[in-house]
């Protein structure tokens, strides 16, 4: 999709979508791109602290890349 800036947030310990198949995704994309890896399962960016994690992490990335700015 380059040069579409992209994330890719990925759980480490996802038994769902295997983080081998996301990092191989990641490594044939384009410039710019982000991987960014939280541990956990599946479910992790839903709630708690990966959840944090994954939308500040979205937040930074929209605010670079589309001009915004983080509040």
């Amino acid at each position: 999709i380059a040069p579409v800036p992209l994330l890719m947030i990925l759980a480490t310990d996802d038994k769902w979508t295997p983080p081998s198949l996301i990092r191989e995704a990641f490594a044939r994309a384009g410039e710019p791109k982000k991987l960014l890896e939280i541990q956990g399962g599946h479910y992790v960016v839903y709630h708690g602290d990966g959840q944090k994690i994954a939308a500040d992490a979205a937040v930074d990335w929209f605010a670079t890349h589309l001009g915004g700015r983080h509040a």
